[in-house]
């Protein structure tokens, strides 16, 4: 899973986000998916429904952060 010639310090970390720019894109005000249109969804419609963006605490809430903090601390540093 990991690069033994990579540094954990030089790591780079990212989630998945609703995309704001499709318009398609059904996102409550918490800027999530409402759970109607997530699993409500038809096979075969390809769009881009997420953007994939480096970890932020602008794009984790605090208490997600705080699990990283407690269970994986070395991503959380």
């Amino acid at each position: 899973m990991f690069n033994p010639n990579g540094s954990m310090k030089d790591s780079e970390f990212y989630i998945s986000v609703a995309n704001n720019d499709n318009a398609n894109n059904k996102i409550d005000e918490q800027d999530l998916f409402p759970y109607e249109f997530k699993y409500g969804r038809h096979a075969g419609k390809i769009q881009e429904y997420v953007k994939v963006v480096p970890f932020s605490r602008d794009n984790i809430s605090y208490d997600i952060l705080t699990r990283f903090q407690e269970q994986i601390p070395h991503v959380y540093q």
